[in-house]
């Protein structure tokens, strides 16, 4: 079962966590007027790039006369780049012949061409958002860790400079992205307490770190994440259209 599989959730707090919240909330907190701010995943919640990763493992194994699941990627895939989950994989499939080095160029290059021919928007209910917080004064800023060269062409077309969205990239992580230390880099470079953070998250380990870091979270879990565990986050939802805006905005402020 899925669940037999997951990893602790341990795993993903970072133990310098507390001590990095506790510097960036003595750092940010010298304003009179408290800022505030929503942080959200760039690569899934408007990339839909871990889809792509699947779309793209699942066709290039097909080709090799081999079946490959939304249950199976869910179960070994859900980890920031495919070096962390190709040879597993290759190892529960039985493509051991295959190349490693092959299949993780041919997954990113497979993302990056789904990104590049893709039509990508903000989410409705994101917008919607948005334009209740532009008045209040609330920044936005997302998070990324895909290739530069994908992440040009995908924010290119986003254009989320003029939507006066922040964007901060991530080259080197490690199986899990983004981690607490992550979103408080953002909060410290935005001057925002942590406590002032909302974050957007895809996944278990996106919502549980911010969790970890001091923000608050909405979780919008997609079809290969819905099975892992949302506790804490404020709600859960399908999708961001799902979100009452004036439940939503009790927690941020006036």
């Amino acid at each position: 079962m899925l669940e037999d599989t997951q990893e602790n959730v341990d795993d993903i707090i970072d133990p310098t966590a507390e001590t990095a919240s506790e510097e960036a909330e003595s750092e940010t907190t010298g304003s009179d007027e408290p800022a505030f701010a929503i942080l959200f995943e760039l690569d899934n919640l408007i990339g839909n790039a871990r889809y792509a990763a699947f779309e793209v493992l699942s066709g290039i194994l097909k080709e090799k006369n081999i079946t490959f699941t939304g249950p199976q990627f869910a179960r070994y895939c859900l980890f920031s780049k495919p070096q962390f989950y190709i040879e597993a994989v290759q190892e529960a499939v039985g493509a051991k012949k295959l190349s490693t080095t092959k299949l993780i160029e041919d997954v990113e290059n497979g993302i990056g061409l789904h990104l590049n021919s893709s039509k990508p928007d903000l989410p409705g209910g994101l917008k919607k958002i948005m334009e209740k917080a532009e008045p209040r004064g609330i920044q936005f800023a997302a998070v990324s860790c895909l290739p530069q060269k994908i992440l040009n062409a995908l924010t290119s077309k986003l254009d989320l400079e003029n939507l006066g969205i922040k964007l901060f990239t991530f080259k080197d992580v490690d199986r899990h992205f983004p981690r607490a230390d992550a979103w408080l880099r953002v909060a410290k470079e935005m001057e925002v307490d942590p406590r002032s953070c909302l974050v957007l998250g895809t996944s278990q380990y996106a919502c549980k770190s911010a969790l970890t870091a001091g923000m608050r979270t909405i979780a919008i879990p997609d079809p290969l994440t819905g099975f892992q565990d949302y506790g804490g986050a404020l709600m859960v939802v399908d999708n961001l259209d799902e979100i009452d805006l004036d439940e939503l905005f009790e927690y941020l402020p006036e």
